[in-house]
Formats: C-alpha cells, sequence, structure tokens
C-alpha cells in the first residue's frame, strides 16, 4: 500500500493462482483497477510491497516460479525494472521497499537468506531558498538536453512540513519554465526537489523589490545530493564543497554579508527524519545557536550582518557579480572546492564588478591563486 500522485495504491494476493495480482487506485471516494493479471504473468501471485516517489509507484511481486520482480508505474503504463529475483529464482518476493533519497532498496525473501537490492530511481535536484512574497517572483528553469522528454516531478516543501507535487514533460532537446508563484500562491517561504527520469539542468531565477525600494535578482543551481550523515555519508567524498555533501555532513559557503547587507541561510530537509544542525563564523571561529529542524520541511536563519564581511566556512570559492550602476545581481559556484573551483561567467564590462569570495575553515595555512582567460568571445 503506498500514496501517489495524490491516490491511494493496494495490491492484492491471488488465492487461486491462476490469475496473477492486481492494483488498484483510491481517489477518496471510487476504486480504479490500474494492473491485473500478474502485470502479465499469472505466477506474480502478490503484490507484495510499494514504495512510492514524486515521479513514479514501485510495486515489488511474489513469484515462487521465476523469482520475484518490480514494475514501476508513471501514473499510465507499468514497466518491469528488475526480473528473476535479481538473478536468483531463489529470491521469491520483494515483500520490503525503500525509496530512499533518489535510490530505490528492495529487500527478498529467500531460503538461502535474505538480500538488499538498490538502484537509482531517479535523477535529483534540490533547491533550499525560496519565497513568494510581496514583490518576489520565483522561477523554475528545466533544460532537457537529451533526445527524449524528461518526465520531472516537482515537489515544493513548506515550513510547516506540508508539501505540494505536480509533474511536468520537458521536451527533448527544449526547457521548460515554472513560474513557482502560480503554483503555491503567495507569501509562501519554499524548498524545491526535482525528481526527473533523465539528467536535465535546473536552475531558480529569483527576482525582487524588497522593502519596496532594493530592486534585484538572484539565480541558484540545482544541488544533486542533501548532505548526509552515518555510513552513506562516509561513503561520499569528503572534500567541503560548495552545494555538495561530505562524509563530515558539513555544508560551506563562502560569501560574506557586508554593511546594510543582510546573510540568510536557507535550507531543505527532503526526509522524513529530524534535522540537528549547528553553524560557525569564520570571523570569530566559534559555534553559536544549535538550530533543529523538523523533517521535510525548509526554515531559514538570520545571520546578523553586524560584523563586518562574515562567512560560513568555505574552501570553494563563489564568484559574485554585481552591476555597479544597476540594483541587480547574479551569483554563481565554483565548479569544484578544494583545488581549483572554476567559474565560466566573469564580465568585465565597465559597468561591472566581478568579486571572488573565499574562505577557509580549517586553521592551517592556505594560499589562493587566480587566473583570468580572456582570449574566448
Amino acid at each position: 500500500m503506498a500514496v501517489y500522485d495524490s491516490f491511494l495504491y493496494v495490491g492484492t494476493y491471488d488465492s487461486s493462482g491462476g490469475a496473477g495480482c492486481q492494483v488498484w487506485s483510491f481517489d477518496g471516494a471510487n476504486w480504479t483497477r490500474v494492473g491485473s493479471g500478474g502485470f502479465g504473468d499469472p505466477s506474480n501471485l502478490t503484490a507484495a510491497c510499494m514504495a512510492a516517489g514524486g515521479l513514479d509507484l514501485y510495486v515489488g511481486t511474489y513469484n515462487e516460479d521465476g523469482g520475484c520482480e518490480v514494475w514501476r508505474y508513471d501514473g499510465e503504463d507499468w514497466n518491469r525494472e528488475a526480473y528473476g529475483g535479481f538473478g536468483n529464482a531463489g529470491n521469491v518476493a520483494a515483500p520490503a521497499m525503500l525509496l530512499e533519497g533518489a535510490d530505490l532498496v528492495a529487500g527478498t525473501q529467500c531460503e538461502n537468506g535474505c538480500q538488499a537490492w538498490a538502484t537509482q530511481a531517479f535523477s535529483p535536484l534540490y533547491f533550499a531558498e525560496g519565497y513568494t512574497g510581496v514583490g518576489f517572483q520565483e522561477y523554475l528553469c528545466l533544460g532537457n538536453p537529451q533526445p527524449q522528454d524528461a518526465r520531472v516531478a516537482i515537489t515544493y516543501l513548506f515550513p510547516d512540513a506540508t508539501a505540494l507535487n505536480r509533474i511536468v514533460v520537458v521536451p527533448a532537446e527544449s526547457r521548460l519554465t515554472v513560474f513557482v508563484n502560480a503554483d503555491v500562491g503567495a507569501d509562501r517561504d519554499v524548498s524545491v526537489a526535482l525528481e526527473s527520469d533523465r539528467e536535465i539542468m535546473a536552475e531558480r531565477p529569483m527576482y525582487f523589490i524588497y522593502n519596496g525600494a532594493w530592486r534585484g535578482g538572484h539565480n541558484a543551481m540545482g544541488t544533486p545530493s542533501p548532505c548526509s550523515t552515518g555510513r552513506r555519508a562516509a561513503r561520499r567524498n569528503s572534500s567541503p564543497s560548495t552545494g555538495k555533501s561530505s562524509s563530515c555532513a558539513n555544508w560551506y559557503i563562502g560569501e560574506p554579508a557586508v554593511d546594510n547587507m543582510r546573510t540568510m541561510v536557507s535550507w531543505d530537509d527532503p526526509v522524513n527524519t529530524d534535522l540537528r544542525m549547528s553553524r560557525r563564523l569564520c570571523s570569530t571561529a566559534r559555534n553559536v545557536a544549535m538550530i533543529f529542524s523538523p523533517p521535510a520541511t525548509s526554515p531559514k536563519a538570520w545571520i546578523s550582518s553586524s560584523i563586518n564581511r562574515i562567512g560560513l566556512p568555505a574552501v570553494a570559492a563563489r564568484r559574485t557579480t554585481r552591476a555597479s550602476r544597476r540594483s541587480s545581481a547574479a551569483d554563481g559556484r565554483g565548479r569544484r572546492a578544494g583545488a581549483s573551483p572554476k567559474s565560466t561567467e566573469a564580465p568585465s564590462a565597465p559597468t561591472f564588478l566581478t568579486v571572488v569570495l573565499a574562505s577557509r575553515p580549517t586553521s592551517l595555512p592556505g594560499t589562493v591563486t587566480s587566473s583570468r582567460d580572456s582570449s574566448s568571445a
């Protein structure tokens, strides 16, 4: 049993042994059969378990003859993702299944001992910051360079742990713009989690008139994974990076606050576990307030601007470009932290000031060198 796309889905057991399992959906008033005949194989007697994300529904079966199978439902069609008991017909059932982040994990029943199998179910991207208050306009820009259409599930996460889901299609070798304000309504703090069946690009432009006086804009690239802890994090690269996770679950941000500016940290907790977080400012080298976040929320924390040019610890450089005669700004990140972060956009027109910001979270000395490539147009 699982909830997918606002419908309740349940699977059946075929006690006769000749017809195969079925899958039914419930919209709150009516039941509709969406799968039957054991997905084309009557030996699939039971729809033993289900797991649902924003993009697809997954069903694991019980099959004594050829081994368990895993089927995926996209709201219209069923597609087989695994069969033959994952290569061992003794795995007769997949009685447990879980979507953990972008990974689909299935547990099996076998007389020689259970097994656990995992695969990447979709390509994720995350955006922590978002706001649709007065004077703010937020967009999602999705680019699909693939030769096939891309299905993208957009999940909006709110501070009260509620969520809103929608699925869009980005045409092959094309793009799509989503107006977030129209989806979530006015005066909402919102984070975004994207699930795509193909590798796509995603940005989140935001344009604003702050306090009725400051006009500006900001753009952010989607990060491919949330910060992780525990054993899963230990398998990740432990180097500090901007917008990526590390084995010690640290995030690093290099851009400081200056006089008359306010720096705010937004984070997105897309999983159903509580989050505890602390933050440290490089200029003071001390821990400040511990932050507690309920699961699946998108809170914010203000960092005081009373200290001139403070920053959260960062090894990676973050490039910020500001227009000196226009109250707009666009910023980006170095592609890789540590050795040689890079940025492709750095206008040198007279009306632009390009600034590279870097901070170092360790006590070891460090040297930052830079080079320019002005040969390309």
